[in-house]
């Protein structure tokens, strides 16, 4: 589901999501982020686990080069944000990183692949 959002598609579900947190703030409610993305999407998005929920919420933020993969000066800046200074914990949110970029360049491919079957059908 992820992988097909385009950048247009980001921006509107970003905007969508803001609109649905505000509502909540109007109406005195406090939902997840998966329970808001599931209203937003119209589906069930799993809760991601609170481990990570930090590193993917950054990853979401990162800029992008042609080919999908977050920029490393992005990383950079972000490791700034977070006050990452030790080699050990940077080393370990690029790696979690580097696994999100693949997890989607794959979705991707799947994508493509999916296209090309059906053009070619």
């Amino acid at each position: 589901m992820w992988a097909k959002l385009d950048d247009l598609d980001r921006e509107q579900f970003a905007a969508a999501m803001r609109a649905a947190e505000a509502a909540d703030r109007a109406a005195g409610r406090l939902r997840s982020w998966a329970e808001l993305a599931g209203e937003v999407l119209h589906g069930e998005v799993p809760e991601p686990w609170p481990e990570v929920a930090e590193v993917l919420a950054g990853w979401r933020r990162l800029g992008r080069d042609a080919n999908g993969q977050t920029l490393y000066a992005e990383r950079l800046a972000l490791f700034g944000e977070l006050g990452l200074t030790e080699p050990g914990e940077r080393e370990a949110w690029q790696v979690l990183l580097d696994a999100a970029d693949a997890e989607l360049a794959e979705a991707r491919k799947a994508a493509l692949d999916e296209v090309r079957e059906r053009v070619e059908a």
